[in-house]
């Protein structure tokens, strides 16, 4: 099997004519790929994204949406061929169900206007499944959910340990999370058992760490904050919110020797930002106590409070 890899006329970049199928090397279909969106990495170190249309020799009436992952680094050629044989021997039962369906790994050459030669080059090609999300902290809830029922679901029943499961290696097909970027994934995974059910966990407080054996996800509850946060900084120390049940709780915090002075109105401002966050998750910091104290919005009506209660 071969592919034709045609560039726009602004590239600086030729046609990548027969480069040869090497996972599959007796096929004898043959794909072209139009390249439609071409974001260059690094032009220094040589690799690239393409978006393209894909269509085969056999059907051109057949298109589909591809990435092309390509990179005329040798010293990349190790990983990129990696990756081929990890799409190809461990995750081909999930095309489609979290994870791109893997279409080829192949290897050619191109002439670069840029580099003035001819380079030698491999490239991967996968279904295109959307842009890169946001990072983490910064996605709906319900996505959130989505992401980490994916990420259970591939450690404890596909085996498999991604090694690098960041936002960046995320995207978003039509409102379901997919994940990319196998070149350092791991197959044949033993995700010891939780000691917490994860999915049922959401805003609870952050569990110690044993209860989540596996660093990955771990790591990833923490970055979309699945758990309620416990502390907070005031005044040069970490506090618990677990134990702030008023306004009064915070300003009456002492200050540690190193943190800047500043004015009671000043000070009374933080601490409402941070009673804010109490307020509104109260049942969740403070299950099963009444309601949260009615608190003043500006420091001049606390500090007449404040007076009135010395008088």
């Amino acid at each position: 099997m071969s592919a034709t890899i045609h560039f726009s006329s602004d590239s600086n970049y030729g046609t990548i004519t027969q480069a040869l199928r090497k996972d599959e090397p007796n096929s004898t279909n043959q794909i072209l790929l139009h390249v439609t969106k071409c974001k260059w990495l690094d032009v220094v170190s040589k690799k690239a994204s393409l978006k393209a249309k894909m269509t085969t020799m056999d059907d051109d009436s057949v298109c589909r949406d591809v990435v092309i992952k390509l990179t005329f680094n040798d010293s990349s050629f190790l990983d990129m061929q990696s990756e081929a044989n990890f799409y190809r021997d461990s995750l081909a039962p999930y095309y489609g169900k979290g994870v791109p369906t893997f279409y080829g790994y192949y290897e050619g050459e191109c002439y670069s206007s840029w580099h003035e030669e001819t380079l030698r080059c491999t490239f991967l090609v996968l279904e295109w499944c959307g842009e890169r999300i946001k990072p983490f902290n910064m996605l709906e809830r319900d996505f959130r959910r989505k992401l980490i029922e994916l990420a259970v679901k591939m450690h404890r029943e596909w085996n498999i340990d991604h090694r690098d499961l960041r936002h960046y290696n995320v995207v978003d097909k039509d409102g379901a999370p997919f994940i990319i970027d196998f070149e350092h994934s791991k197959g044949g995974h033993r995700c010891p058992p939780f000691e917490i059910d994860v999915l049922k966990s959401e805003n609870s407080w952050f569990p110690l760490p044993t209860a989540l054996l596996r660093k990955e996800m771990s790591g990833l509850l923490d970055d979309v904050e699945w758990w309620l946060p416990t502390t907070f900084q005031w005044r040069g120390y970490t506090r618990r919110y677990e134990y702030i049940t008023s306004i009064e709780d915070i300003m009456h915090l002492r200050r540690s020797p190193g943190s800047v002075k500043i004015s009671e109105e000043r000070l009374y401002a933080g601490a409402y930002e941070i009673w804010k966050t109490v307020e509104l998750r109260w049942e969740e910091f403070q299950p099963g106590k009444p309601g949260p104290p009615v608190t003043f919005k500006t420091y001049e009506e606390y500090a007449a409070a404040q007076r009135g209660r010395k008088m």
